[in-house]
C-alpha cells in the first residue's frame, strides 16, 4: 500500500467487518499499521463486528458449540 493512499472510512469498515468472519486474531487480520488512523478505525470496526457476528455462550463459563464458531477458533477461552 503506497503511503500516500487515501483510503475511505467505508472501505476500512467493510474490510473490517469481512475479516471478522475470515480471521481468529486482529494482528492476522489488519492490513494497517495499528498506530496509523486506518489501524485504528480498522481495529474499532473489526472488534464491533465481532461482537455482532459471533455468538455469545448461553451462560458465563459455558462453551459455544464448535459449529457456531468461524474457522480456526478456540470453543473456549
Amino acid at each position: 500500500m503506497d503511503c500516500t493512499e487515501v483510503i475511505s472510512v467505508a472501505r476500512i469498515e467493510r474490510e473490517a467487518k469481512a475479516a471478522a468472519f475470515a480471521y481468529v486474531s486482529l494482528a492476522a487480520a489488519c492490513p494497517y499499521p495499528f498506530a496509523s488512523d486506518a489501524g485504528r478505525r480498522f481495529k474499532a470496526a473489526y472488534r464491533l463486528a465481532l461482537v455482532e457476528t459471533r455468538p455469545v455462550p448461553a451462560a458465563a463459563g459455558s462453551v459455544a458449540s464448535p459449529s457456531t464458531l468461524p474457522k480456526g477458533a478456540p470453543c473456549h477461552s
